[in-house]
């Protein structure tokens, strides 16, 4: 399963039933997948490899599910129009000497988590982890979790607060760990109350990775971010944005120059527009590249001495 947190919305699918599925957490109603498959495969093999056991939310607003057997990445959109996209085969990396991440015995099972600069991590069953690029499509072996108790499998896996992830397992209750991404070395994670076995955790965090870019920090969006500021001054519509176009509104702001500034979860800049204010309710329309990827974008907006004067996320469906 996997929370999307922006549509207050649990995504699952069944292991032996071929089909994405969602709970509206406002309402607790269940809503079917009925025109698309899931997989394709309907009939699931006796090793179980062709099952669904890991799915999350990633970076660029789209749902992500794997396969136990790693031959099937499969994308879907969250929102109001789902659809799902088989993307192939995860490619192990060539350092991973012989771990591989289509193995049974070793990369079966287990969670899956994101983080902010377009990769998954697996967590197998067997505490393995791999991180997954979604670019390439290529697996490398990180190592194996050290420090869990004898009988431990990794089952599910969350992003904590403070930058770790969360491991429970289904077969042992004894406690759950953080796992530190630098060193794969786990803690035990005291709660108050009962300690339950847990096939799967979900949760809306992306894991930080403090990735730079040409020596300097990426600016990434948070997701607690206010949707929109510049006390009225500027408005943006329409939002979610289709047809890679939206308007930008301009309403009683000094006249002068700005420069509207957009830019991907990962900081980099996929467009830069100047415009010239003259007057009130001026509106600019931004047109982004055809081939931009659907997702979450930030727009900002400076003005002649590079002074922010607003900012915005916006949804690209």
């Amino acid at each position: 399963m996997a929370y999307d947190k922006k549509n207050n919305r649990l995504y699952y699918t069944p292991m032996f039933i071929d089909q994405l599925r969602y709970i509206d957490l406002k309402t607790m109603k269940v809503y079917y997948v009925t025109d698309q498959a899931f997989t394709g495969k309907p009939v699931k093999s006796s090793d179980q490899g062709n099952i669904v056991t890991r799915m999350v939310i990633a970076s660029d607003g789209y749902g992500y599910a794997m396969t136990n057997d790693a031959t099937q990445l499969i994308r879907f959109t969250v929102g109001k129009k789902l659809s799902i996209t088989d993307l192939g085969t995860i490619a192990d990396d060539q350092a991973n000497k012989g771990v591989s991440i289509h193995n049974s015995c070793s990369s079966y099972g287990g969670d899956i988590i994101a983080d902010d600069a377009g990769n998954l991590y697996v967590f197998s069953a067997r505490n393995q982890v791999f991180k997954i690029n979604l670019e390439t499509k290529v697996a490398t072996h990180l190592g194996t979790i050290s420090g869990l108790p004898n009988g431990f499998t990794v089952n599910g896996a969350a992003v904590t607060n403070d930058n770790k992830v969360l491991v429970s397992s289904a077969m042992l209750a004894s406690s759950y760990f953080t796992v530190d991404m630098k060193s794969l070395s786990a803690t035990p994670y005291t709660i108050a109350g009962t300690v339950w076995q847990s096939s799967d955790l979900a949760n809306g965090n992306l894991l930080n990775t403090g990735t730079q870019a040409k020596g300097n920090t990426v600016e990434l969006i948070s997701r607690n971010t206010e949707p929109n500021s510049g006390d009225g001054k500027i408005s943006i519509f329409p939002n979610p944005v289709t047809n890679n176009q939206f308007a930008i509104q301009f309403n009683e702001l000094e006249a002068g120059q700005y420069t509207i500034q957009v830019t991907d979860v990962m900081g980099r800049q996929v467009l830069q527009q100047i415009v010239s204010v003259a007057g009130e309710k001026q509106i600019q329309t931004v047109r982004l590249n055809a081939s931009s990827s659907k997702g979450v974008y930030l727009v900002k907006v400076t003005d002649h001495a590079n002074r922010s004067v607003y900012n915005t996320k916006i949804v690209v469906q």
